[in-house]
């Protein structure tokens, strides 16, 4: 059986602010910056300044497949420079740091960057089409050949 040290009793109260900035040391100072995490937008909402609110969810499946939430912002300045429009349902990876919000006491997710899952440079059109191709066993040079044939006006051929 393993051994767990006797926890402290605290002789006195805890102020919530004091508490909020030892939840902020623990959490955001274990966990690496630039922390990774993926999962599903939810409750997106906005702020008057712009700031972007949402959630990612995931089943856990381990517990039953019930969803787990994490809660993320996008500053204004990283919202607008998104390529894509951030809604519920899109499945993205999310680049950050971990903190605790004080005014909520929730834990989140402060992005940096934000990505749909299955852009990068391994879901480039063209690299698509090379795992496509090599899926149907097809070679990149066959499939090259076809191509030509077809902007040179002759068709599609048999290579």
């Amino acid at each position: 059986m393993p051994f767990y040290p006797p926890r402290r009793v605290l002789p006195d109260p805890l102020p919530i602010p004091v508490l909020m900035d030892c939840l902020q040391e623990t959490i955001g100072g274990n966990f690496p910056r630039g922390l990774r995490v993926v999962g599903e937008v939810s409750s997106v909402g906005f702020s008057p300044q712009g700031h972007c609110y949402f959630n990612l969810k995931d089943k856990d499946e381990r517990k039953g497949g019930k969803d787990v939430q994490l809660g993320a912002v996008a500053f204004k300045s990283v919202y607008q420079s998104l390529p894509f429009q951030l809604k519920n349902g899109t499945k993205v990876v999310c680049v950050g740091d971990l903190e605790i919000y004080p005014g909520t006491g929730r834990c989140q997710i402060k992005t940096s960057k934000i990505e749909p899952v299955g852009v990068g440079p391994t879901s480039s059109p063209k690299s698509r089409s090379r795992r496509n191709c090599g899926a149907r066993g097809c070679s990149t040079r066959a499939a090259s050949a076809r191509r030509r044939n077809f902007r040179n006006g002759s068709g599609w051929s048999r290579v």
